[in-house]
């Protein structure tokens, strides 16, 4: 059980979206080993009290041969030759570069691909309008999902780095579509507390496999 302190609606979104994240994470697999509430032996179901997670939390989580390394806004270098230096595998030349939940898949400690994770408390229409997609008139949300989509590698800039961003909003009445595919790597997920999470995990499973580190 997991119990936050007072924050601001959309901070709390974005704790809860991690914390379902990981939990739907073990729901297929992975294990967590260590980070965040991990390093101090937590164990599901003892009650956690959170008061803040720190911008830039890591938390591994393994399953097998695999491994997924879960970033909670860590920011990301702007140049390559930043990240060069910082021994960096990722960078993005965007000021769109903090992204809220960043997965990053390996396979033996090779780096496979990431996938972001953005937590948006609020209507799938101020995060998404399938009318603008086709005629240029994007969104400012929409500019900054597409941005993180151009996430690239340092050791190979010809080689995506993002399979695919997930947008985690709360349930819209107006909009009853659990998961919804736009068409552009971009997926809209509803959640709602209280409600079950099985579309969410199914979705991760599609992403990642029993059978994907074989």
């Amino acid at each position: 059980t997991f119990e936050y302190q007072w924050k601001k609606t959309d901070l709390l979104w974005e704790y809860w979206c991690l914390v379902k994240t990981l939990q739907a994470l073990q729901s297929i697999g992975f294990t967590p080993e260590s980070g965040w509430i991990y390093d101090h032996r937590w164990r599901f179901p003892d009650r956690v009290f959170i008061p803040s997670i720190p911008k830039g939390t890591k938390v591994l989580m393994r399953r097998g041969r695999e491994t997924l390394a879960v970033y909670y806004e860590e920011e990301l270098p702007t140049l390559r030759q930043t990240a060069l230096d910082m021994g960096a595998l990722l960078y993005l030349t965007s000021n769109h570069n903090l992204p809220d939940i960043r997965l990053d898949y390996a396979i033996d400690g090779q780096y496979q691909f990431s996938v972001i994770v953005e937590a948006k408390y609020r209507r799938r229409w101020h995060i998404w309008r399938m009318d603008g997609v086709g005629n240029g008139t994007w969104t400012d949300t929409m500019h900054q999902l597409k941005d993180y989509l151009s996430i690239r590698r340092t050791d190979d800039e010809m080689r995506r780095a993002v399979k695919e961003l997930i947008v985690l909003y709360p349930k819209d009445q107006y909009f009853d579509v659990a998961v919804h595919e736009t068409g552009t790597d971009i997926v809209l997920v509803q959640l709602q507390p209280g409600d079950s999470d099985h579309h969410y995990v199914k979705h991760l499973a599609q992403l990642w496999p029993p059978d994907s580190g074989k």
